[in-house]
């Protein structure tokens, strides 16, 4: 794989090289918002397009962004059937179960909403698949003890201490600059995927999409100001996710709590409960990120033990690996935890500068060719 390295500007390394933390009883000033008559401005002649994915299906990345585009357009689970190219046909009859496996991590939908497979019909060119969504996922929270939360100097000095508060509404947001298309969104994967995808999302005031999009608006109004650069931006929403969030080890370490009804796999976890998986996490990420203007993925990748969730991020043309899972630590003391955040995977290579990371992705394989380091 063809690799370019890319080096962090000097300035970054110091604006987050601090240690200090502040503990969140030590925060003096807590960020409030002025009650709003409506946050959300969608125009009156919005015009809604739908969208697909015509491409040929002859990769597992593909294949992943055709179910992922099959279960964004689903009314409930269905069966479909996808005609493969010839060299994905010769990849599923040679190593189906890896196969299957590798397409499930590498969806942003695909991963918690694709069920099953049969390849009776494989050597005609189809594949006969089971997904959508269900009525029950984003339902139930696992017990969790809450952990004592702390925050970095930079985090506290740029966005706690600063009280800021813009009043933004929904269409304020950078990315509403942009000519785009509106695509309907009901509930919160729809958001995600739409947002990730490109487009601006559309969603009716009983949704949940709407209720996230509020949400939404109302955290990056702390967070961030129009004239910010796209670093100063990601640093602030990244810093906000890795320091308001929980990471949930009760889900991580017990598989009976890794259903899909789960919240912590979703934006439902971080906006509801400030507790999610790296999944979660990720999700939380591209929304606040995507609203603010700034390009981010949601990278899905299976290791030798596991799955896991990263970001791709572009800041200034160069595109990044950003990890909030891996920025978010716990060390045992006393018969309790301590938490511990970290910068290293902030903005960093595919390699990342950890040399156990094992989580190769198939995911976006031009920007891994192309741009990331």
């Amino acid at each position: 794989m063809k690799k370019i390295i890319i080096s962090l500007n000097i300035i970054l390394i110091i604006l987050l090289a601090s240690c200090n933390y502040f503990n969140e009883s030590e925060s003096i000033l807590s960020t409030t918002l002025d009650e709003k008559k409506e946050i959300i401005d969608y125009d009156d002649d919005i015009k809604l397009v739908e969208i697909s994915y015509d491409e040929e299906v002859n990769s597992i990345y593909t294949l992943a962004k055709k179910i992922d585009y099959l279960i964004f357009n689903s009314n409930g689970i269905n069966d479909f059937e996808i005609v493969v190219g010839d060299d994905l046909k010769d990849l599923l009859k040679a190593d189906l179960k890896n196969t299957i496996i590798n397409t499930a991590y590498t969806g942003s939908l695909t991963s918690n909403f694709f069920y099953s497979y049969d390849t009776s019909d494989i050597d005609n060119n189809i594949l006969k698949i089971n997904a959508g969504f269900n009525n029950t996922f984003a339902t139930t929270t696992i017990e969790y003890e809450k952990e004592e939360k702390y925050y970095s100097l930079d985090y506290f000095l740029n966005v706690k201490n600063k009280n800021m508060n813009n009043n933004f509404t929904l269409t304020d947001l950078p990315l509403f600059a942009n000519d785009l298309d509106y695509v309907m969104v009901s509930n919160s994967e729809e958001l995600y995927f739409v947002l990730e995808e490109g487009y601006l999302p559309y969603a009716k005031k009983e949704s949940v999409a709407y209720k996230y999009l509020e949400k939404a608006t109302n955290i990056l109004s702390t967070l961030i100001t129009k004239d910010m650069s796209d670093l100063d931006k990601y640093k602030n929403i990244f810093n906000y996710v890795i320091f308001e969030n929980q990471y949930d080890y009760n889900t991580l370490i017990n598989v009976v709590n890794q259903g899909k009804t789960n919240k912590s796999f979703y934006i439902e976890g971080t906006m509801d409960n400030n507790l999610a998986v790296c999944s979660g996490l990720v999700k939380e990420i591209v929304l606040l990120s995507r609203l603010a203007g700034i390009e981010s993925y949601h990278v899905g990748a299976k290791g030798n033990e596991s799955g896991h969730a990263y970001l791709y991020i572009r800041i200034d043309d160069n595109y990044y690996l950003s990890c909030p899972t891996y920025s978010m630590l716990r060390y045992p003391y006393n018969d309790k935890y301590i938490s511990y955040h970290t910068y290293q995977y902030f903005l960093t290579t595919l390699k990342t500068n950890n040399p156990s990371w094992e989580y190769d992705s198939y995911s976006f394989p031009e920007m891994n060719m192309s741009h990331i380091p």
